[in-house]
């Protein structure tokens, strides 16, 4: 099939101007090129994966994209406006118009086979960490105990969100510190109200009272610690002691 047949798929009546050339190098695109004397003076880029980030130039004031920063399209070293949008049943043609001289370039995003191959590459990835993302939303109060050096690190390959994990694990340990003062406090004093050994001797689980009642208020104070510290000046800290530790430890990055 030539370039001219497969161009009148698109013009089956033979009304439009035929291209000057047409582009295939990206795939799933067809890139029809109109030149002029100074270079193309116009590109229509047919494709059925529609690029929502790029704005035109001049879009209707009652569009979605009013107000927004019109894209610079960097296509074969030329750099172009859209100058319209247009759904043609299951594709979308962008129709691309030199960018005016003098001009400033505010949002130049760069066509090209490399580009688009980056950039579907990247959302198949970006679309799998989402699901890694949704996955661990069960597991927030327990990655908010984790040092920042760590949460900063998970962000970076997963996007978590560390702020409602970091308070999700305030609760918890505040919930915790308190089930252990209860244990510790009211299920000693059924102990020496039934008569039985002194308070040390008390155990729950195979563990002191006493530990419980000296656990739970380092939970506590923990909690109330971070808790402020997130939502006054919005810096993340994970559990405490695990800062320290990690703070400390040889070859982690603070």
């Amino acid at each position: 099939m030539t370039h001219q047949q497969t161009a009148d798929l698109y013009d089956p009546l033979g009304c439009a101007d035929p291209p000057d050339e047409l582009d295939y190098s990206i795939p799933g695109d067809i890139v029809q090129i109109f030149k002029g004397e100074e270079g193309i003076e116009r590109a229509v880029i047919r494709t059925r994966n529609p690029r929502p980030d790029w704005v035109c130039a001049n879009p209707d004031p009652m569009a979605p994209d009013a107000g927004r920063v019109a894209t610079t399209i960097d296509y074969r070293g030329q750099f172009f406006q859209i100058s319209d949008v247009q759904n043609q049943g299951v594709t979308t043609e962008y129709i691309l118009e030199p960018w005016p001289e003098g001009e400033i370039h505010r949002r130049v995003e760069t066509y090209s086979r490399g580009a688009e191959l980056y950039r579907r590459s990247y959302e198949v990835g970006f679309s799998q960490a989402l699901v890694k993302a949704r996955f661990l939303t069960v597991f927030y109060p327990i990655i908010g105990m984790l040092p920042r050096g760590v949460l900063a690190a998970l962000v970076q390959r997963i996007p978590i969100n560390i702020d409602t994990a970091v308070f999700w694990n305030c609760i918890l340990e505040a919930s915790v510190g308190i089930f252990f003062l209860f244990v510790g406090r009211f299920v000693r004093g059924i102990a020496n109200l039934a008569g039985s050994e002194g308070p040390l001797g008390n155990n729950v689980l195979g563990v002191s009272l006493w530990l419980w009642v000296t656990i739970a208020p380092l939970l506590l104070i923990d909690a109330l610690i971070r808790y402020r510290m997130l939502r006054r000046t919005g810096q993340i800290y994970g559990n405490l002691l695990l800062e320290l530790i990690w703070r400390f430890t040889p070859g982690t990055k603070n």
